[in-house]
């Protein structure tokens, strides 16, 4: 039976039989009722969909306004750092306008950073430099760049990588066919230092390691520490950084890694020096460095007797004779000018001044004072 479409049966044409009305009636009654009840179910649904539309548009246009705000404070923030002040820019970047603008152009010019559909390659620059120059967390800058996690380690790492790849760049070494400008400009360098290439030093910067190697991290600083080497050139450029060194590492272990390794190594032109007893690029067999060396070693052999007769004296000495000396301001300077010869003279060994290097000292501020000093004052 169709319930939408009844079948019609009309008493008119047998008015006589009382069942046909009645099935008429019945049938007229319960089309009335199907129909109302279709029409309900209409309405329902489309009060339904009318709910699920409303929601949508409304949610749209929430996330549409948290969206244009978040972009309009990010714009006014960008151009606080980059259009501005340029004291803003450096204290908060690190590199002045100029700087920043040169670097997000190289990046930007060899096609290592693009502009994405939602941040231009100023503002991920602009991440990576606040991250780096202040040692940021990422969600300190999720907050201030209205940014989620993911995306500021997104661009933290692409500007990272895109950085990195910039090392053949800008860390040229020096082929030593020129004299620097900074040295032939300056008499009193020239000519002393016309064949020096640049200065080289270490320096320890903290890292966070696992506990299983963390001692292998710990050198002169209570905290754990990478001794990084690096070299510059004298209009204070970088021309040589290498990384990964363990901080309890010694500084000429690491420099003779930096000029013996197969890759990235410290390159020294021939007749070139850096003033290091590491980095002679000159025959080892040269008369003038064969004296120079046999005078540290007559040094040595010389005070190794004094050394030696001054601790057998100290063993025999008992406790009561044992007193501190009284040290004045003479004395602390002599000290010092001392030490720092020892060490120019390379009596400095891993950070640590020789067993020879505190006699002889000892011995000139007993002779200087004319009182009774021996290593351990001068350890002390």
């Amino acid at each position: 039976m169709d319930l939408l479409e009844p079948k019609q049966v009309h008493p008119d044409k047998n008015p006589s039989d009382p069942l046909a009305v009645e099935r008429f009636q019945t049938y007229n009654e319960e089309w009335q009722r199907l129909r109302r009840w279709a029409a309900t179910c209409v309405a329902m649904y489309a009060t339904y969909a009318a709910i699920l539309v409303s929601i949508y548009h409304h949610s749209n246009y929430l996330e549409r306004s948290i969206s244009n705000e978040g972009d309009y404070e990010r714009h006014a923030l960008m151009e606080r750092l980059t259009l501005m002040d340029n004291e803003d820019c450096y204290n908060q970047l690190r590199m002045g306008k100029d700087a920043f603008t040169r670097l997000v152009n190289i990046l930007r010019g060899i096609g290592r950073l693009r502009n994405s559909a939602h941040s231009n390659v100023e503002e991920q620059v602009a991440k990576f430099l606040h991250i780096v120059g202040h040692n940021l967390r990422n969600r300190t800058m999720k907050f201030y760049f209205k940014r989620s996690s993911e995306t500021v380690s997104r661009h933290f790492h692409q500007v990272l990588r895109a950085i990195i790849s910039l090392d053949d760049v800008f860390l040229k070494q020096p082929d030593g066919l020129k004299c620097p400008q900074e040295i032939k400009d300056n008499t009193k360098f020239l000519p002393y230092f016309k064949d020096c290439i640049g200065a080289i030093d270490g320096s320890y910067f903290r890292v966070k390691v696992s506990n299983d190697v963390v001692q292998r991290y710990r050198g002169r600083k209570y905290y754990p520490t990478q001794n990084v080497l690096a070299a510059c050139s004298f209009d204070l450029k970088f021309t040589y950084v290498l990384l990964g060194w363990e901080g309890s590492a010694s500084d000429s272990r690491i420099l003779d890694n930096a000029l013996m390794r197969d890759f990235d190594k410290l390159i020294v032109p021939q007749a070139c020096r850096i003033l290091h007893i590491y980095l002679m690029g000159v025959d080892p067999n040269e008369r003038l460095i064969a004296e120079v060396d046999r005078e540290l070693f007559s040094e040595e052999a010389e005070f190794e007797s004094m050394m030696e007769h001054s601790e057998g004296f100290e063993v025999h000495k008992s406790v009561s004779e044992k007193r501190n000396l009284t040290w004045i301001d003479e004395m602390d300077n002599l000290l010092v000018n001392r030490l720092m010869e020892r060490m120019h003279k390379w009596q400095k060994i891993g950070g640590v001044f020789t067993k020879t290097a505190y006699a002889m000292v000892a011995q000139e501020i007993g002779e200087n004072f004319e009182l009774s000093c021996n290593l351990e004052h001068i350890k002390n």
